[in-house]
Protein backbone atom coordinates (compact mmCIF):
# COMPACT_ATOMS: atom_id res chain seq x y z
CA UNK A 1 0.00 0.00 0.00
CA UNK A 2 3.26 2.65 0.81
CA UNK A 3 4.37 1.89 -2.58
CA UNK A 4 0.99 2.63 -4.23
CA UNK A 5 0.88 6.10 -2.20
CA UNK A 6 4.32 6.38 -3.47
CA UNK A 7 3.48 5.93 -6.70
CA UNK A 8 0.75 8.77 -6.30
CA UNK A 9 2.76 11.22 -4.59
CA UNK A 10 5.19 10.98 -7.27
CA UNK A 11 2.20 11.31 -10.29
CA UNK A 12 1.19 14.61 -8.34
CA UNK A 13 4.38 15.83 -8.34
CA UNK A 14 5.35 15.31 -11.73
CA UNK A 15 1.93 17.12 -12.96
CA UNK A 16 3.89 20.53 -12.61
CA UNK A 17 7.11 18.96 -14.43
CA UNK A 18 5.53 18.10 -18.21
CA UNK A 19 4.57 20.43 -20.73
CA UNK A 20 3.78 17.63 -23.49
CA UNK A 21 0.33 16.42 -24.04
CA UNK A 22 -1.10 14.03 -26.17
CA UNK A 23 -4.95 14.33 -26.79
CA UNK A 24 -6.61 10.92 -27.10
CA UNK A 25 -9.11 10.95 -29.43
CA UNK A 26 -10.59 7.15 -28.26
CA UNK A 27 -11.13 8.74 -24.90
CA UNK A 28 -12.89 11.57 -26.64
CA UNK A 29 -15.23 9.43 -28.52
CA UNK A 30 -16.38 7.56 -25.01
CA UNK A 31 -17.29 11.14 -23.90
CA UNK A 32 -18.85 11.81 -26.86
CA UNK A 33 -21.22 8.57 -27.18
CA UNK A 34 -21.70 8.88 -23.37
CA UNK A 35 -22.82 12.30 -24.18
CA UNK A 36 -21.21 13.97 -21.08
CA UNK A 37 -18.96 16.73 -20.62
CA UNK A 38 -15.52 15.65 -18.88
CA UNK A 39 -11.85 15.16 -18.79
CA UNK A 40 -8.97 12.31 -18.37
CA UNK A 41 -5.88 12.61 -17.53
CA UNK A 42 -3.46 10.01 -17.96
CA UNK A 43 0.52 10.61 -16.89
CA UNK A 44 2.70 8.44 -19.21
CA UNK A 45 5.99 8.00 -16.99
CA UNK A 46 8.17 6.24 -19.41
CA UNK A 47 7.40 8.80 -22.52
CA UNK A 48 7.17 11.95 -19.60
CA UNK A 49 3.61 13.48 -21.14
CA UNK A 50 0.40 13.42 -20.22
CA UNK A 51 -2.40 11.52 -22.12
CA UNK A 52 -5.79 12.53 -21.86
CA UNK A 53 -9.47 14.66 -23.31
CA UNK A 54 -9.92 17.79 -23.09
CA UNK A 55 -6.62 19.56 -21.77
CA UNK A 56 -7.78 23.11 -21.42
CA UNK A 57 -10.78 22.16 -18.74
CA UNK A 58 -8.16 19.66 -17.02
CA UNK A 59 -6.96 22.64 -15.87
CA UNK A 60 -10.47 23.82 -14.26
CA UNK A 61 -10.09 23.72 -10.73
CA UNK A 62 -13.19 21.88 -9.54
CA UNK A 63 -14.49 20.54 -5.96
CA UNK A 64 -12.79 17.05 -5.56
CA UNK A 65 -16.45 15.47 -4.71
CA UNK A 66 -16.54 11.95 -5.28
CA UNK A 67 -12.73 11.65 -6.34
CA UNK A 68 -11.71 12.31 -2.72
CA UNK A 69 -12.79 8.96 -2.24
CA UNK A 70 -9.76 7.74 -3.70
CA UNK A 71 -6.90 9.01 -1.84
CA UNK A 72 -8.98 9.08 1.42
CA UNK A 73 -9.45 5.21 0.91
CA UNK A 74 -5.72 5.11 0.08
CA UNK A 75 -4.87 7.23 3.52
CA UNK A 76 -7.16 5.55 5.99
CA UNK A 77 -5.55 1.78 4.40
CA UNK A 78 -1.98 3.58 5.10
CA UNK A 79 -2.64 4.81 8.35
CA UNK A 80 -4.00 1.61 9.93
CA UNK A 81 -7.55 3.22 10.36
CA UNK A 82 -8.72 0.10 8.06
CA UNK A 83 -6.94 -3.15 7.56
CA UNK A 84 -8.56 -3.99 4.33
CA UNK A 85 -10.88 -2.58 2.61
CA UNK A 86 -13.46 -5.35 3.48
CA UNK A 87 -13.16 -4.05 7.01
CA UNK A 88 -17.35 -2.82 8.05
CA UNK A 89 -17.41 0.90 8.92
CA UNK A 90 -20.67 1.78 10.24
CA UNK A 91 -22.77 4.38 8.15
CA UNK A 92 -23.99 5.62 11.67
CA UNK A 93 -27.99 5.13 11.67
CA UNK A 94 -29.24 8.47 10.32
CA UNK A 95 -31.68 8.13 7.65
CA UNK A 96 -29.69 8.56 4.47
CA UNK A 97 -30.92 9.89 0.76
CA UNK A 98 -30.04 6.43 -0.76
CA UNK A 99 -31.41 3.11 0.98
CA UNK A 100 -28.36 1.46 -0.34
CA UNK A 101 -26.22 3.61 2.02
CA UNK A 102 -28.07 2.75 5.10
CA UNK A 103 -25.83 0.01 5.99
CA UNK A 104 -23.13 -1.24 7.71
CA UNK A 105 -19.87 -1.68 4.75
CA UNK A 106 -16.48 -1.57 3.94
CA UNK A 107 -14.66 0.28 1.69
CA UNK A 108 -14.78 -1.82 -1.72
CA UNK A 109 -18.87 -1.62 -1.82
CA UNK A 110 -18.83 1.95 -0.34
CA UNK A 111 -16.52 3.02 -3.33
CA UNK A 112 -19.29 1.82 -5.76
CA UNK A 113 -21.97 3.23 -4.11
CA UNK A 114 -20.34 6.52 -3.46
CA UNK A 115 -21.40 5.76 0.05
CA UNK A 116 -20.59 9.63 1.81
CA UNK A 117 -21.11 8.40 5.53
CA UNK A 118 -19.08 5.47 5.35
CA UNK A 119 -15.70 7.98 3.99
CA UNK A 120 -16.87 10.05 6.48
CA UNK A 121 -16.45 7.89 9.05
CA UNK A 122 -13.29 6.62 7.65
CA UNK A 123 -11.82 10.29 7.72
CA UNK A 124 -12.84 10.71 11.02
CA UNK A 125 -10.93 7.64 12.06
CA UNK A 126 -7.85 9.24 10.12
CA UNK A 127 -8.25 12.31 11.86
CA UNK A 128 -7.90 16.08 10.80
CA UNK A 129 -4.04 16.06 11.57
CA UNK A 130 -3.34 12.87 9.77
CA UNK A 131 -5.45 13.97 6.75
CA UNK A 132 -4.20 17.01 6.39
CA UNK A 133 -0.64 15.55 6.44
CA UNK A 134 -1.61 12.86 4.05
CA UNK A 135 -3.10 14.91 2.03
CA UNK A 136 -0.38 17.80 1.56
CA UNK A 137 1.99 14.36 0.77
CA UNK A 138 -0.08 13.42 -2.11
CA UNK A 139 0.01 16.79 -3.38
CA UNK A 140 -4.25 16.58 -3.64
CA UNK A 141 -5.71 19.66 -4.07
CA UNK A 142 -5.27 23.64 -3.68
CA UNK A 143 -3.16 24.05 -0.66
CA UNK A 144 -4.66 26.96 1.01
Amino acid sequence: MKSLLTVLVAFFALQGCSTSWKESTEVGELFKNAGVTGTFVLYDVGADKFVGHNQTRSKVRFVPASTFKIPNSLIGLSVGAVKSVDDVLPYGGKPQPFDAWAKDMGLREAIMLSNVPIYQELARRVGLERMREYVSKLGYGVMV
